[in-house]
């Protein structure tokens, strides 16, 4: 976190800083040459969306010690407010990573489906891009209710320098800091939620993906040993057979 020391030094007097998609049986097998790369992408996004929703717990925590220091006192100081500016900007970018991610698993995910029919069948890709996509648009909406709750139009370019802009307006008074750490806390709750489900949700199709792989590797190695155990057999005489 920026400024560790020196925000502690102004916290000093607050309270204690209070997560197999199965194939189908009867699916058409086939070989897909690049399912340990996509299992690995897979596996790498649903670490980086974890690490995502530890962060916005441990800015979420500081939220609510402002908001209790509000309630318990009056308006925090400006010095102690500019804590509060960017660690809400740093809530939303995290949201906006977190779907960035979403859509890069969903295209990762897409990839399946280029290199057989039957890889959508039995891995039902389509019905894991779509939900990807829809993470995406749901974090795109959050955010533009909190943008809308800190008081930026709809149409306004949102930018750090107008969500700062507008925080500060409302840092003259307990109510108005109140009112902007409320609108934190609760993006920041749903962003969590959402975040360690998107996480189990990459997990889940991980899992499907290293599953399909290792169900098509096995079943690659029994065809192999098959045609070892055939070529290693004793060879058929050549002689001493029944002549025609």
């Amino acid at each position: 976190m920026p400024h560790c020391s020196r925000r502690a030094l102004l916290l000093a007097t607050a309270a204690a800083w209070t997560a197999l998609m199965p194939a189908s049986a009867g699916a058409v097998a086939f070989v897909c040459v690049n399912c340990s790369t996509i299992w690995q992408q897979m596996m790498e996004y649903a670490q980086q969306v974890y690490s995502i929703g530890v962060q916005l717990q441990q800015y979420r925590t500081q939220i609510l010690q402002y908001t209790n220091m509000v309630r318990n006192t009056a308006a925090l100081p400006q010095q102690l407010w500019n804590f509060v500016t960017g660690d809400i900007r740093q809530i939303r970018n995290l949201a906006n990573i977190g779907a960035l991610l979403s859509g890069s698993a969903g295209g990762v995910l897409g990839k399946i489906a280029g290199f057989d029919a039957a890889a959508a069948q039995v891995l039902s890709v389509g019905d894991m891009v779509n939900k990807y996509n829809t993470w995406s648009r749901m974090t795109g909406e959050k955010i533009v209710s909190l943008q809308q709750a800190m008081g930026l139009a709809q149409a306004q370019m949102a930018s750090d320098a107008d969500l700062t802009a507008r925080i500060q307006a409302q840092s003259g008074s307990a109510i108005g800091q109140m009112q902007v750490l409320q609108a934190a806390n609760e993006f920041a709750s749903v962003q969590i939620g959402q975040t360690m489900q998107l996480h189990q949700t990459m997990m889940t199709h991980a899992q499907a993906v290293g599953g399909f792989m290792a169900a098509q590797t096995a079943r690659q190695a029994e065809q192999d040993q098959a045609a070892i155990n055939f070529l290693s057999g004793p060879a058929l005489p050549m002689t001493g057979g029944r002549r025609y």
